[in-house]
């Protein structure tokens, strides 16, 4: 990386400017466990409503990928969910789970593999279906009025074309008197190979701009011309030089490698939205020879592509308040200013 043309308002910003997280990242882990099991025990009597009592607001946002989206009251979306995933599914089991915990913003991201047994409520019905979601939780700061945090807005991200799904709904509808839904004709936006293809190759290629901080040249493949972005550090919309220039001032200048070994990939292929998630260890050195600072943190990326497969709308997720970042950060800005 570059240690020429530092612009400091780039620079990520250490806990020292930004004392006061509204949520640490052992109450988001702690807050994700505990909305997990009461998900999952919810499913054997299908009473979600009374397993997750007190995790939701009162009144929310829900967008979900087979097309449940609106906002409202609480019993609205439980009403949809008995009637629907709750009715249709007895068993839900979350595998390999990562937690991924914005501590500016309050947002809780869990992304698993995940193996479902709908049955419909039939005693001699057993179909397992395997797949992966992500449950994207904005919390409120209910924490902070002496009540326990709640959730105000609930996204939830899953391949609604998973071959499994008709599979068992084939089965199981016309048992209970139910038309089976006719499959659209229309191919869906992005299959599932095509997703898990794009998220390998948007990876290996975001980590392999750190070596030469040129990351406008290495996404380019992978980001459209003209983007939204939403990260835990920075939002905005216009062409891509205008994220990924102030990121060649930043995390490009600050960071030599950026390594995420084994990511859970969730691919919507009704919306073409694909999720990343992981453990992530970064090297923060500011190009200078003489640093080497590994640090473990957790990241999640997500991408929404246009009928080119680039990102017109791409989200990164990560807690800036991790100690060790910000304290190696702190470490190199030091070095860098002293430079100058």
């Amino acid at each position: 990386a570059q240690t020429k043309h530092i612009s400091i308002s780039n620079l990520p910003q250490t806990t020292a400017t930004n004392p006061i997280m509204p949520i640490t990242k052992a109450e988001g882990v702690a807050f994700a466990d505990k909305l997990m099991a009461a998900f999952a025990a919810g499913f054997a009597n299908n009473n979600h409503a009374e397993t997750t009592a007190g995790l939701f607001a009162s009144e929310l946002s829900w967008d979900w990928s087979d097309g449940t989206k609106g906002e409202g009251k609480l019993s609205e979306i439980m009403g949809v969910m008995s009637k629907s995933w709750g009715f249709m599914v007895d068993t839900f089991i979350p595998l390999n789970t990562s937690v991924v915990v914005d501590t500016d913003r309050s947002i809780v991201f869990i992304s698993c593999d995940l193996v479902l047994n709908i049955t419909g409520g039939l005693a001699d019905e057993n179909n397992p279906v395997a797949g992966a979601v992500v449950f994207a939780l904005h919390l409120d700061n209910g924490i902070c009025m002496g009540m326990g945090r709640k959730i105000t807005r609930w996204e939830g991200y899953w391949d609604n074309n998973n071959p499994g799904f008709p599979a068992a709904f084939g089965k199981i509808l016309p048992k209970l008197g139910m038309e089976v839904p006719v499959p659209p004709k229309a191919p869906m936006p992005i299959t599932h190979a095509d997703g898990q293809a794009y998220a390998a190759a948007a990876m290996a290629a975001f980590a392999a701009g750190f070596t030469k901080n040129n990351h406008l040249e290495t996404m380019a493949p992978y980001i459209a011309d003209k983007v939204a972005w939403n990260w835990t550090d920075r939002s905005g919309e216009g062409p891509k030089e205008d994220v990924l220039g102030p990121f060649a001032e930043s995390w490009g200048l600050m960071v030599d490698s950026f390594v995420l070994p084994s990511p859970t990939v969730v691919v919507d292929t009704d919306h073409s939205v694909i999720t990343v998630a992981g453990e992530l260890v970064i090297n923060v050195t500011g190009g200078l020879a003489t640093e080497n600072n590994a640090v473990h943190n957790d990241i999640a990326m997500v991408f929404t592509l246009d009928e080119k497969k680039k990102a017109t709308k791409w989200e990164i997720l990560w807690d800036n308040n991790n100690p060790a970042m910000n304290a190696a950060l702190a470490k190199v800005m030091a070095k860098l200013g002293a430079a100058k």
